[in-house]
């Protein structure tokens, strides 16, 4: 299991360099991150998607409401 975790925040993070700009991108780098427990840092990102891609807010935010619960 861990080491599925491990390969999914590599290309999260990758995926996130590579191109920024992406919503998706950002919102599967949130979702990696609050794994970690680092609900800050998701928070940003998950906002950030939202920012770029407003047409799916919802369900970046239903993402990001879990992230806030924690």
């Amino acid at each position: 299991m861990k080491e599925g975790y491990d390969q999914r925040m590599k290309y999260a993070k990758e995926a996130l360099e590579l191109n920024p700009s992406h919503p998706r991108s950002n919102s599967q780098c949130g979702m990696a991150i609050c794994n970690e427990g680092r609900f800050a840092e998701a928070e940003k990102l998950s906002l950030g998607a939202i920012k770029l891609d407003p047409v799916q807010r919802k369900s970046y935010e239903s993402f990001f409401g879990f992230s806030i619960w924690q």
